[in-house]
């Protein structure tokens, strides 16, 4: 039979690193523990002598190195999951980092929108002001140095409005880039708040009476008011709270595509500032008023 010292002095020349140093003395411990705890159970047997120590080291060699794959086993296991946990951790963290310092450059983009938006061109604004609600389609102009073929390149090159859908080289499906959108519109709402309160602060020459006009719902939709000289004369100082329309008597049609008589020009209030009119007013108003100037009737009296 081997020698049983055998096996020892095999494990002690494989002692290279800190595992199989402490293997060894857990091994070491166990044969101890065999010659104090399990011979004295061996010794009723009547085991032959030569056999006695071979098998009491078999057994506490067996047992140590089951205890220490079992204690390095689960040690390899806290030290995984620890790791994993780091793992995760860092990964949340730069996840959170990213998120942060991406909000951060968003943050940036929409108070340069906000603070620049003002400075847009007329072309530019009108379309952001289509687009503001919902997306649409828009026909561009041929000209590719029109001005608004100009503000949409700035704008789709800002990715302020994104392209959804080309129909054609003229005509595409545009949206406002959703990070943009309620910044967009926060601003339209303080840029027409702000031109209607100038307008009535201002009040120019003829202003009472038009919105007079406007209050005025005893007559129908299509009733024609007669405009005065001093409405007329300062009709652009109303804008672009209230626009119109000249027309040359004969050439304006109702819906139904018939002539209205008497219509010379149109005056109207823009979707986005009439819900404003109403508030300033306190009272629901007309968003149009239908009305006859006469000319030659007002170049006499002026005479």
């Amino acid at each position: 039979m081997a020698d049983p010292l055998a096996t020892v002095l095999t494990q002690l020349t494989n002692l290279v690193s800190f595992r199989s140093s402490l293997r060894l003395l857990i091994i070491a411990g166990s044969i101890i523990c065999g010659w104090t705890f399990i011979k004295p159970e061996l010794s009723p047997l009547n085991l032959p002598s030569e056999l006695l120590p071979t098998l009491i080291i078999v057994i506490g060699f067996s047992l140590g190195a089951l205890l220490s794959s079992i204690l390095f086993s689960g040690f390899d296991l806290i030290i995984n999951v620890l790791k994993k946990n780091i793992t995760a951790r860092k990964k949340k963290l730069e996840l959170q980092n990213q998120a942060t310092e991406k909000q951060k450059n968003e943050n940036k983009s929409i108070e340069l929108v906000r603070r620049s938006f003002n400075d847009y061109s007329y072309s530019a604004l009108n379309i952001l002001l289509k687009l503001k609600d919902n997306g649409c389609t828009i026909k561009l102009d041929s000209d590719f140095e029109s001005p608004e073929r100009i503000a949409i390149k700035g704008l789709l090159d800002n990715k302020i409005v994104l392209l959804q859908h080309q129909l054609d080289m003229n005509t595409s499906f545009y949206i406002i880039n959703p990070l943009y959108e309620e910044v967009i519109k926060q601003s339209f709402e303080e840029k027409h708040r702000k031109e209607v309160e100038k307008l009535f602060n201002l009040n120019p020459c003829g202003f009472d009476m038009l919105i007079k006009k406007f209050q005025n719902l005893k007559f129908q939709e299509d009733h024609i008011f007669n405009i005065v000289n001093i409405i007329y004369k300062n009709r652009y100082k109303y804008y672009p709270v209230i626009k119109h329309n000249r027309y040359s008597l004969g050439y304006a049609f109702d819906e139904r595509n018939k002539v209205i008589d008497g219509l010379n020009i149109h005056f109207y209030i823009p979707d986005e500032y009439y819900s404003l009119i109403c508030e300033k007013l306190g009272i629901e108003v007309r968003s149009y008023v239908f009305g006859n100037y006469n000319e030659e009737y007002n170049m006499k009296k002026n005479k």
